[in-house]
């Protein structure tokens, strides 16, 4: 029997078009509010999947736009939904520890850092000799530097 094709923008549930930041969004909200309570910090992360989508669109200061095949904003959302799922499957197999092990702060961080993981492929302002992917060597300590003035300006400095 031939199963029909699967929807590639969607992920394996096939619930979530992962294309949209704000269906994205919507599921990993209800996973750290049904986790973690209405109070994990919702704002923060509608504010940073917001800027997740200007930067991968050349939209967000500095940065130009997306020119990697793979390492774009579907795979960017992709990873961070994943990252919510990994903690909430975490919190089921572990029911005991799990509030001391994975508190709601390092939840929420460990979602941003999953979101904005490869934030550093991206070419900034004075870069568009470059290809995105010529920064692969790089992308890791440009996305630290990135993430550490982004979330110094967020509640979890």
């Amino acid at each position: 029997m031939r199963h029909p094709a699967k929807n590639l923008q969607s992920d394996p549930t096939e619930k979530v078009d992962l294309t949209d930041p704000a269906a994205v969004l919507k599921a990993i909200d209800a996973i750290l509010r049904a986790r973690y309570g209405a109070d994990y910090g919702l704002p923060l992360l509608e504010s940073s999947i917001a800027d997740l989508a200007r930067a991968f669109r050349g939209d967000y200061p500095g940065l130009l736009r997306c020119d990697t095949h793979y390492h774009d904003l579907r795979h960017a959302l992709d990873t961070g939904l994943a990252m919510a799922r990994l903690i909430d499957g975490h919190a089921v197999a572990n029911p005991e520890t799990a509030p001391k092990d994975i508190d709601t702060e390092h939840a929420l961080l460990g979602v941003l850092l999953a979101l904005y993981h490869d934030i550093g492929l991206l070419r900034r302002t004075g870069e568009e000799h470059l290809e995105g992917a010529s920064l692969t060597p790089v992308h890791e300590a440009r996305g630290t530097e990135f993430m550490r003035d982004y979330l110094s300006r967020t509640p979890l400095a």
